[in-house]
């Protein structure tokens, strides 16, 4: 395939204090990834079902902004509140303690839903993960998979951080897409964006002791329920309904 040469790491965001302005400036370097949202038309929505093949194919996930006050000051009184300098990097989480991959959870959350409520018996789970960037030359994937649509799902930027005057408090956040492809000519039906963070959901907000408690299991929740946060609101676009 040929690949998108606007690499993710081209496209990085710095950290910021707050996550809801971390993760609304990985909105913005959406375009990094084709990032555009694209309405189905009427007839498009209709004739999904009759296609033999969907193709479902995920991205491996974009980069993680764990900020903790260490990073924005050395010594002083958020590091002796927090701790946060022994909090270890989110690699080092991932690694350690065997985290849910993001885009591994949201493809596992939106193929179900699209079963159940859309009737699409027709999805084919491409197990491999591809890796970044995300492919620019649509007519790749016609030159990998013939004939049907694809289903792209992608996790531009995830992200964790404390609040301003709540350094214990972390809220974590999660950035996802997905295109809906015609292979014979290579277009995109339909495309859309979930945005989920821990400004408008409790459950998306822990406290500093959380990282590593029981081999992570807070951390571990807060991937899944994110993943099964915006695979609803994806689902609910691309069958036109509201979320």
């Amino acid at each position: 395939m040929k690949m998108d040469t606007r690499s993710p790491a081209l496209c990085a965001f710095k950290p910021v204090a707050a996550l809801a302005a971390l993760l609304a400036a990985v909105a913005q370097l959406a375009g990094c990834a084709g990032g555009q949202t694209v309405a189905m038309s009427a007839e498009d929505r209709a004739s999904v079902r009759d296609y033999p093949v969907i193709h479902v194919v995920h991205y491996q996930s974009g980069p993680m902004n764990m900020m903790t006050p260490s990073d924005a000051v050395s010594g002083g009184i958020l590091v002796q509140a927090t701790g946060s300098t022994k909090l270890p990097r989110w690699y080092e989480l991932e690694r350690k303690h065997r985290l849910p991959d993001a885009s591994v959870a949201l493809r596992d959350s939106v193929v179900p839903k699209l079963q159940a409520d859309g009737g699409l018996t027709s999805l084919r789970v491409q197990s491999q993960m591809l890796p970044l960037p995300v492919v620019e030359d649509l007519g790749a994937y016609r030159d990998k998979y013939r004939s049907g649509l694809v289903l792209e799902i992608t996790t531009p930027g995830r992200g964790a951080t404390y609040g301003v005057m709540s350094w214990r408090t972390y809220s974590y956040g999660l950035y996802g897409k997905a295109r809906l492809i015609r292979l014979r000519d290579s277009k995109v039906i339909w495309a859309d964006t979930c945005l989920v963070e821990g400004k408008d959901d409790e459950k998306l907000k822990f406290d500093v002791s959380e990282f590593e408690a029981n081999n992570a299991a807070r951390l571990k929740e807060m991937i899944r329920y994110s993943s099964d946060r915006c695979g609803r609101i994806l689902v609910d676009s691309l069958l036109g309904r509201k979320s």
